[in-house]
């Protein structure tokens, strides 16, 4: 179950990043935090901490943009 729910915050967040709004990083945070619990902190969970570090880092971005 907690894989449908961390599958649609991302293609929901992805959408949003196409429609150029903020809130879908923050979607992307979320499901990428549910993704490293289900996969573990093994080498795919590390891929996921990337993907973390770079949602934020891309908040900020846009931030500074806008």
């Amino acid at each position: 179950m907690i894989e449908i729910i961390a599958f649609l915050l991302s293609v929901t967040g992805g959408i949003l990043v196409a429609e150029r709004r903020i809130e879908g990083f923050y979607l992307w945070i979320i499901a990428n935090t549910l993704w490293l619990n289900i996969f573990g902190y093994s080498w795919v969970g590390a891929m996921f901490w990337f993907y973390i570090a770079l949602s934020v880092f891309s908040i900020f971005e846009w931030r500074r943009i806008k």
